[in-house]
């Protein structure tokens, strides 16, 4: 897993670099903005086994199917409004008025779907791990990849 976050960060930072010399005029606004994104880039890569693209930001991509985010949306408003999820009973999450409460209900609902379709992978992939030297259940990504 260490080898598929390395990689992933090296790949991420080196298309962010491009990123910003192309599209950003190599100014960079909000350096906060940035480097959490990177890390959801690493996290989704390394983790969900999707990779984002710095050049798909603004550009619309087909729904999966069952979703209302794309995957990427998802988890970006997820962790945007992660203290109103976290501090908002569920019960309520999605039924309290305001755009604050809608997005991170629409965001948690999302997210936790993904990362079911996530386990699923894995438990369709868990007896390739039998035969590797280290096992963890994150390795089953690992499995699909290769």
């Amino acid at each position: 897993m260490n080898k598929i976050v390395w990689e992933e960060a090296q790949h991420q930072t080196e298309s962010l670099a491009t990123h910003w010399i192309t599209k950003e005029g190599s100014v960079i606004p909000v350096i906060r903005y940035w480097t959490s994104t990177l890390a959801l880039h690493v996290i989704s890569s390394g983790f969900f086994g999707q990779r984002l693209e710095w050049d798909d930001y603004g550009t619309s991509k087909a729904l999966p199917p069952g979703h209302q985010l794309t995957f990427d949306k998802a988890l970006s408003t997820m962790l945007r409004r992660l203290a109103t999820v976290f501090m908002t009973p569920r019960a309520l999450l999605g039924k309290l008025p305001g755009k604050m409460f809608k997005e991170a209900h629409e965001g948690f609902t999302e997210v936790t779907k993904y990362s079911q379709e996530l386990r699923a992978r894995i438990e369709e992939n868990i007896e390739d791990l039998v035969g590797k030297r280290n096992k963890t259940v994150l390795g089953a990504t690992e499995c699909e990849r290769s």
